[in-house]
């Protein structure tokens, strides 16, 4: 996702809107129908990538021709005893540094280097153009005219534009921008002289948009991001307490998992994780009528850890509160598009905790599973709707058959097994 080389100019951000929009297969067609495309834009880099190097910023090697003729005056100087003049010279040079260091090495702008980078994603697309801005306006044109005559597709203009590489783009939820760092490092050349040197100059990095973080919190209920004012959520609290977790953990990791791969993903979600962690911890307060303190010190293991445990039918599951310092940061591309259906959880008639600890057929008393766990009253009798339906379907009699038995039940051939409530 991240682009390796820098992009100095402007960055160009166009998508093509395909005639289907939705579903599982609309990235694969986009993919199939878009493969013209990426032939298309190999042709244009290579007419038009140029040159090998840039050339140097000559305002700045005269900047340090002028450093070294002073610090060799200013040697001279003291060596003669005459340190009035000497601190006069070095007044100077700090100067002079400080205007050399705000300069390039290089010349940016060279019209003998350009580079051109491409990367898709189903119908969404980004250009780095090395080059200037009529640069990179033609390469648009182009690629927009290629769309429209040899592809038939029209481009999204709420999307597509050419954008200043420092000011950044919107790509697949990231911001894409390039960054130069202030913070210098020291370090020898040769014969052991010590030189500073830029941490960072017009790195390609992506970020994680503020207003995404924002949307996020807001989507879910977790309460109001800006001033860390967590709210319960009444639609959980038919959930068992593990259950609850599992909601709120699947939906907190989805999402810090997807911007894994931003440089500050932990910094831009720690006051979410501060917010998502209040609204996890008052939501069970809330279900148990109970204290948010009395909540975490009966969850809290150590310092930072949080384990909430359901015992069923003498069974104890355990179950962690996720936290953002678990989060791990390499690369990993497999399941990456998942969404975290925490309707299976949040919908479901029967309890997480009964599921788990299902571990015997009550009419074969096999221990062979799966099992499946069946009500004995039908949900068709529950009179109530909304929240209530589901909490009173949650509420009635379950017991655990295994796959055979299960069959036989809804087939008839098994006895009522309301009978024996």
């Amino acid at each position: 996702m991240s682009l390796r080389r820098p992009i100095r100019a402007m960055v160009v951000q166009t998508a093509a809107v395909c005639t289907i929009v939705g579903g599982v297969v609309s990235p694969l067609l986009a993919n199939i129908y878009l493969h013209e495309l990426d032939f298309f834009v190999e042709q244009l880099r290579e007419n038009f990538d140029k040159g090998e190097h840039r050339r140097n910023n000559r305002a700045y090697f005269r900047h340090a021709s002028k450093l070294r003729r002073l610090k060799l005056q200013i040697s001279q100087l003291r060596e003669k005893g005459q340190n009035d003049e000497a601190s006069d010279l070095v007044f100077k040079h700090d100067e002079l540094r400080a205007e050399m260091i705000k300069m390039p090495s290089v010349d940016w702008m060279d019209p003998g280097f350009k580079r051109l980078r491409y990367i898709r994603y189903a119908d969404d697309f980004l250009i780095g153009i090395i080059g200037s801005k009529e640069d990179a306006r033609g390469i648009m044109a182009q690629v927009k005219e290629f769309l429209h005559s040899a592809l038939n597709l029209n481009v999204s203009t709420e999307k597509s534009g050419v954008r200043k590489a420092s000011h950044g783009a919107r790509f697949l939820g990231y911001d894409v921008q390039v960054y130069t760092g202030k913070h210098r490092v020291r370090y020898k050349l040769g014969r052991g002289r010590p030189a500073l040197a830029r941490t960072l100059v017009e790195k390609t990095q992506i970020s994680v948009p503020h207003e995404k973080v924002q949307a996020f919190a807001k989507r879910h209920g977790y309460g109001t991001h800006a001033t860390l004012d967590a709210t319960h959520r009444t639609e959980l609290l038919h959930l068992d307490d593990i259950e609850i977790v599992k909601v709120y953990n699947a939906e907190f990791r989805g999402f810090a998992a997807y911007y894994a791969l931003a440089f500050d993903v932990k910094r831009k979600l720690s006051k979410l994780g501060l917010l998502w962690s209040s609204s996890l911890f008052k939501t069970l307060a809330h279900k148990h009528r109970s204290s948010v303190r009395a909540i975490i010190d009966k969850v809290k293991v150590q310092p930072g850890v949080h384990v909430v445990r359901e015992t069923v039918n003498g069974k104890v599951i355990e179950v962690n509160v996720w936290k953002l310092a678990d989060l791990k940061r390499k690369l990993i591309f497999e399941n990456i598009d998942n969404i975290p259906r925490t309707s299976d959880l949040r919908l479901s008639r029967t309890s997480l905790a009964q599921r788990r600890a299902a571990e015997r057929c009550t009419h074969c008393s096999t221990t062979q599973g799966p099992f499946h766990l069946h009500h004995t009253n039908p949900v068709r009798t529950i009179k109530r709707t909304g929240l209530d339906k589901l909490r009173q379907a949650r509420a009635r009699k379950v017991i655990s058959l295994c796959t055979p038995c299960h069959r036989l039940r809804h087939s008839g051939q098994l006895p009522d097994l309301r009978s024996s409530r």
